[in-house]
């Protein structure tokens, strides 16, 4: 009996730990993106930031306010979500900004 209960302690604490470095590769994302031609990568927590534009505006130092507030009044004016996104993708390319987009595993492993 001892012997079971051990070897279901030991898969627990297999599997929690398992689920905890899950967890954290969750939470700890990179960012990659072109800010005037020039490509960086940044840390990315949803803890921080609403989205990955709001991350890259703040790693550059640019303010972005009167984008957000113009954002939600279009959200407010229209259901179509590609227009949103349109509006999105003009704006940070008209900032300076192109090519924003999560890292995946495989290329931060590559790194």
């Amino acid at each position: 009996m001892k012997s079971i209960k051990h070897s279901i302690g030991l898969g627990f604490t297999l599997l929690s730990s398992q689920i905890l470095e899950r967890v954290e590769g969750m939470m700890a994302r990179q960012v990659t993106y072109k800010y005037k031609r020039q490509t960086k990568v940044i840390n990315f927590s949803f803890d921080k930031f609403h989205d990955v534009h709001e991350a890259v505006a703040a790693a550059e130092g640019v303010d972005i306010s009167s984008f957000l507030a113009m954002e939600k009044q279009l959200a407010m004016s229209t259901r179509d979500k590609a227009t949103l996104k349109e509006y999105r993708a003009k704006e940070f390319q008209r900032l300076g900004f192109s090519d924003i987009r999560f890292l995946k595993d495989e290329e931060k492993e590559a790194k």
